[in-house]
């Protein structure tokens, strides 16, 4: 049934996303969300290399179906040249490819599109032919990044330092609170009155 609903979808337009962190999860045939609406699917997942630089990157490639969202004569005008024009716009407008859990019990992966207002600024690419959509950090990538940051402020903060000062200013504060000056100011204070 699922093979024969998914038929229909003849139109498939292929665009590349590169991730750096883990992958784990994301396996082919993973769909490819936008606003909660499958948009496509994974048609590939590699791991790629950069002996020089000791970096790996990992290219996605998905296959998105515009007949998911676009009307049908719309379709039949549509060419792979148009939706990367529209796709080369969305991108510049935010959007950007984020991998995210698709299901908490599994550990399943999907592939998210959508847009990050804040996200710097990008443009459609090309990579041997292939449209590649900007990515930005899974949300668990984004706070790892943000606990790793604070830290190492944390670590180079001058703990030891911060903990004398305000160990000094109570003893300090209570030995100014425990003075006869004070006792006596404050004795004289009931004599005021209202």
């Amino acid at each position: 049934f699922d093979a024969i609903s998914q038929a229909k979808y003849t139109v498939k337009v292929p665009f590349v996303l590169y991730f750096e962190g883990s992958v784990a999860g994301l396996e082919v045939g993973a769909p490819v969300l936008s606003f909660g609406l499958k948009m496509g699917e994974v048609t590939s997942v590699r791991l790629e290399v950069d002996p020089t630089a000791t970096k790996v990157k990992i290219p996605v490639t998905i296959a998105l179906e515009p007949q998911r969202w676009l009307p049908p004569e719309a379709v039949e005008r549509m060419t792979h040249a148009m939706l990367q024009e529209r796709m080369s716009l969305w991108i510049k407008n935010g959007l950007r490819g984020q991998l995210q859990s698709g299901n908490l019990l599994t550990g399943q992966q999907v592939i998210a599109l959508q847009v990050f207002p804040k996200a710097p600024p990008a443009a459609l690419t090309y990579v041997d032919g292939k449209p590649v959509i900007p990515t930005v950090p899974s949300e668990v990538e984004a706070l790892t990044n943000k606990v790793s940051a604070f830290l190492d402020k944390l670590d180079k903060a001058p703990i030891t330092e911060l903990v004398t000062d305000a160990r000094n200013t109570v003893q300090q504060a209570g030995k100014v609170m425990g003075s006869p000056g004070l006792q006596k100011g404050v004795d004289g204070l009931k004599d005021v009155g209202p």
